[in-house]
C-alpha cells in the first residue's frame, strides 16, 4: 500500500497573491483607459486641426486688414484701387 506524499506548504503566502491579483487587476484597467484615450483623441484630432486652422486665418486676416489699414491705405485706397501715379492698384490682376 502506497504511502501519501508529504504535500509541502505555499511558497507564497494567499495574501500575496490576492495582492497581485490587485496590481495585475488595476494594470489592465489602466492600460485600457489608455487604448480608449487614443482612440478618442484619434477621432477627435481631424476636427481639432480644422478648427484651428479656421481660427489662425480668421486672426491673421484680421491682423493683415488691421495693418493694411494703417499702413497701407492712406495711399492705395481701403480697397486698394490705389491712386493716380506713383501708388498702384492693388486690386487688380497682377497683384491678386
Amino acid at each position: 500500500m502506497p504511502r501519501e506524499r508529504h504535500v509541502p506548504p505555499p511558497f507564497e503566502p494567499e495574501e500575496l497573491d490576492r495582492s497581485l491579483d490587485r496590481y495585475l487587476t488595476a494594470g489592465l484597467v489602466f492600460m485600457v483607459v489608455l487604448i480608449a484615450g487614443f482612440i478618442v483623441y484619434a477621432v477627435r484630432e481631424p476636427d481639432l486641426r480644422s478648427t484651428a486652422k479656421n481660427e489662425q486665418q480668421t486672426s491673421y486676416t484680421k491682423i493683415g486688414k488691421q495693418l493694411f489699414a494703417d499702413n497701407c491705405a492712406t495711399c492705395h485706397q481701403a480697397g486698394g484701387q490705389g491712386k493716380i501715379g506713383f501708388f498702384p492698384n492693388l486690386a487688380d490682376d497682377d497683384w491678386l
